[in-house]
């Protein structure tokens, strides 16, 4: 569901989301 880490072509609007879902879901 972190795709906003992984991959920078998500929008704006997700990077935002997908960046906090997908820092938690690399540390975890």
């Amino acid at each position: 569901m972190g795709v906003g880490a992984t991959g920078s072509v998500a929008p704006s609007s997700f990077h935002l989301s997908g960046l906090f879902l997908g820092l938690w879901y690399e540390i975890l």
